[in-house]
């Protein structure tokens, strides 16, 4: 389902964010109505906050929802030009199914997930929300939990540059990939950061071709700017709200 908010059209930095903090980014519970536009406002507002005033954007500016991409910058001043823009979450898929089928306030063990972890079954499911996942074994440290992490947000790349070229993505002069980062179990900013030059050097520098010129990783905290040129940047998260957590 398409989001049909109106664009956003702002003149500044403070515009753009006074505007943004007017924008219903209330989000469903998971199997209680939530549509990937929802999650998409969700992850936008917080982005765009964040890099209003980075140098990123120029104003004035025109925010457009949209669809392949999601998003749509348009900078209409002397730099003028326009930036499709691309959002996923990166969640388990495992952990977004036990996620619908739990109580909010349920206390739930997080299983150690891998990007390659095959759907469990229905039956299997349920018995985790049932036990609250007490069974499970233990999750085996640190290295594992950043070596997970970063094999997911990898391959969520990867399956969004398979899609971009290979179905009806409208190209921009410039194209961003703004991933969510809702991986469970999540490892602490600091050893996501120790591991961020080499993330970005397997974003594009490896034996595939990434067509967007911009990556972006963005959670509660932080957001990670990755491109061709340079190290990767680094932004504290600006925009804060009682909604701002995806569960």
């Amino acid at each position: 389902m398409k989001d049909t908010r109106k664009p956003i059209e702002a003149t500044s930095p403070s515009d753009l964010t006074r505007k943004l903090d007017s924008w219903d980014i209330y989000l469903p519970e998971r199997g209680q109505g939530r549509k990937t536009f929802h999650t998409e406002r969700r992850t936008t507002c917080p982005f765009l906050h964040t890099i209003s005033k980075t140098g990123l954007l120029s104003y004035p500016l025109r925010v457009k929802p949209d669809d392949r991409p999601d998003l749509v910058l348009e900078l209409m001043g002397q730099d003028r030009r326009q930036i499709g823009v691309e959002i996923t979450e990166a969640i388990p898929q495992n952990w977004a199914w036990i996620a619908s089928k739990a109580n909010q306030n349920d206390s739930m063990f997080v299983p150690e997930s891998k990007i390659d972890d095959p759907c469990w079954t229905k039956d299997k499911i349920e018995k985790y929300v049932e036990t609250g996942g007490k069974n499970s074994p233990p999750i085996m440290g640190k290295a594992t939990e950043i070596r997970n992490w970063k094999d997911a947000i990898l391959e969520f790349a990867k399956r969004k540059a398979h899609k971009f070229e290979n179905e009806e993505f409208k190209m921009y002069q410039h194209n961003w990939l703004l991933i969510h980062d809702n991986w469970t179990p999540t490892p602490s900013n600091s050893t996501i950061l120790g591991v961020s030059n080499r993330l970005g050097k397997d974003l594009y520098t490896s034996d595939w071709n990434n067509p967007f010129d911009k990556v972006f990783i963005q959670n509660f905290d932080m957001i990670l700017e990755f491109s061709r040129q340079g190290d990767p940047i680094t932004y504290p998260v600006t925009f804060r709200s009682k909604f701002m957590k995806i569960q």
